[in-house]
């Protein structure tokens, strides 16, 4: 696992001591005191799936819980997801799609169109929205 990467001016906090090798992710409980204590402007959060219905989810339940936390504490909610994600559901529920100001994802959307087209129109961010077309 890489853990944090030098970048000159930057500096990297560990938030918990559980690292999940899968996901090269901080996770679990340990990690609610300094997340309940800090706020921060812009949390760039990656997701294992991402659906207009169920929101963000993932495949573990501490991972999904840090998630939670972590979407609670930013002034703004940037979602790094491929478009393979998109319109998917997993195991357990990281956050709601009204917590998330922006969608970052490549030019393939076709998959997003899996959901239902009333659900784009529930969507209060309309640039969740499915693109034009598909």
């Amino acid at each position: 696992m890489s853990g944090c990467v030098a970048v000159a001016s930057t500096r990297c906090r560990v938030t918990t001591t559980e690292a999940r090798p899968t996901s090269q992710a901080f996770v679990g409980p340990l990690s609610r005191h300094l997340l309940e204590n800090v706020h921060v402007s812009k949390a760039l959060v990656g997701t294992y799936a991402l659906s207009l219905e169920d929101g963000l989810s993932t495949t573990d339940s501490s991972e999904a819980f840090t998630k939670a936390l972590a979407l609670g504490r930013a002034t703004e909610v940037i979602i790094l997801a491929d478009s393979r994600k998109l319109g998917t559901t997993s195991f357990a529920r990281a956050g709601r799609l009204d917590q998330v100001d922006m969608l970052v994802t490549d030019a393939q959307t076709t998959t997003w169109s899996a959901n239902s087209r009333s659900a784009a129109s529930r969507c209060s961010k309309p640039d969740l929205a499915p693109p034009p077309g598909a």
